[in-house]
């Protein structure tokens, strides 16, 4: 069995509007200028792996700064920092597929 993402489909997500990778392997390097995108890529594969830890937005805040237990600590996970863009993380591995999308509540 496979144990890691052959496919990823990002939408709505921080800076990502809508991203699709096909083909990804056991070890892959995303390179690009700043500020394209390649760190949101990694943190949508980071919420996909453990989306069953519930504490996973408040550790990403964390690592940017932002102001953890409100509100707009978290408006950074959403497209142009637009609430009713509501953010999708999906991914397929070997027979599965994972999907993950959030909303404040």
């Amino acid at each position: 069995m496979s144990c890691h993402f052959n496919n990823i489909e990002i939408s709505n997500f921080k800076g990502i509007d809508h991203l699709e990778i096909e083909g990804l392997k056991s070890l892959n390097v995303f390179v690009g200028a700043n500020n394209v995108g390649k760190t949101s890529v990694l943190e949508a594969i980071f919420m996909l792996s453990g989306m069953s830890n519930p504490w996973l937005p408040t550790r990403i805040n964390s690592l940017h700064n932002s102001s953890l237990g409100t509100i707009d600590g978290v408006r950074f996970l959403f497209h142009n920092l637009d609430f009713s863009n509501k953010p999708l993380l999906k991914a397929a591995f070997g027979d599965g597929i994972r999907r993950l999308t959030f909303e404040p509540v």
